[in-house]
Parts: C-alpha cells; sequence; structure tokens
C-alpha cells in the first residue's frame, strides 16, 4: 500500500503547482465543479474547497448530452494563484486567486478548446497554452490583460 494522502472524493486529472511554501491541488469533482485544496507539507490536506466554477465538456457525438469532466490547471506567480479551466461552452477562464471567494473568473471570449487549458509562469508573466477546437496550439502570454483589452 502506498503511504499516500487522500483526498477523500473521486475527481477527474488533477492539477497541481507549489506557490508560496504550499502545495495547491486543484481538480474536477464528479459533479463538475472544480475543486481546490492546499498541504504545507504534501502530507496532510489542510483546507479543500468546492469552487462554483464548473469544467466539462459534452461528449459522445453530435446529439450526446453526457458531461466529461476536463481537469483545471493551476500556476502560481509572485502575487497570485491562478486556476484556468474550459467551461461547458468550451471557452477558457481564468480566476486569480481561487482561495478568495469574491473573484470572478475572466473569460477569454476567442480562446475555445475541447481540452484542459496548461498554465505557468514564466519570467514573471502568466503563460497560457490550449488546443483549440481547430487542432492548433496556442500560446498567450498575460492572458489576464489580453481578457481585459482583447482589441489590443
Amino acid at each position: 500500500m502506498l503511504d499516500a494522502v487522500r483526498a477523500g472524493e473521486k475527481s477527474s486529472a488533477v492539477a497541481m503547482t507549489n506557490w508560496h511554501e504550499r502545495l495547491y491541488l486543484a481538480w474536477t469533482g464528479t459533479d463538475t465543479h472544480l475543486r481546490l485544496a492546499w498541504s504545507p507539507d504534501a502530507r496532510n490536506i489542510v483546507d479543500t474547497r468546492r469552487l462554483d466554477q464548473q469544467s466539462y465538456t459534452v461528449g459522445g457525438g453530435q446529439y450526446a448530452t453526457s458531461r466529461e469532466p476536463v481537469a483545471p490547471a493551476l500556476a502560481g506567480s509572485a502575487e497570485h494563484l491562478y486556476l484556468a479551466w474550459t467551461d461547458t461552452d468550451h471557452g477558457i477562464n481564468i480566476l486569480a486567486d481561487p482561495e478568495n471567494s469574491r473573484g470572478a473568473p475572466v473569460r477569454l471570449e476567442e480562446a475555445s478548446s475541447h481540452n484542459p487549458p496548461a498554465l505557468c509562469s514564466h519570467q514573471g508573466t502568466l503563460v497560457l497554452a490550449w488546443t483549440g477546437t481547430d487542432h492548433r496550439t496556442n500560446i498567450l502570454a498575460d492572458p489576464r490583460a489580453y481578457a481585459a483589452h482583447p482589441s489590443g
């Protein structure tokens, strides 16, 4: 038996990052709601939160109605922890500081995908990558600034 910690619920794929000396985990629960948890030592999960946001895609063909959970992405920069996910309309969303219950996600209107996004912090800038619905790889530096000013 592995000496592992369990979050106590089933999920789709998990995203993980280290930020401010904490290990953060994010996943999509079986109810399609995003979850966020953190651990100070990778041995104990201190806090788990169910977020209002949902991450799933409709699967199974043209007339399908089944929901398939899609994994979120996590990244930490100097100031913020970021969570990104694909919603039911295949739009990509980013939430800064998902621990803050008053935070509002930013939706990238021109970014859409049937797959989960990838997220990282590089040279002080948040970078988002995703496979578009046209099956091409897209990379966008500072997506939150783009979402605020899409014409720029």
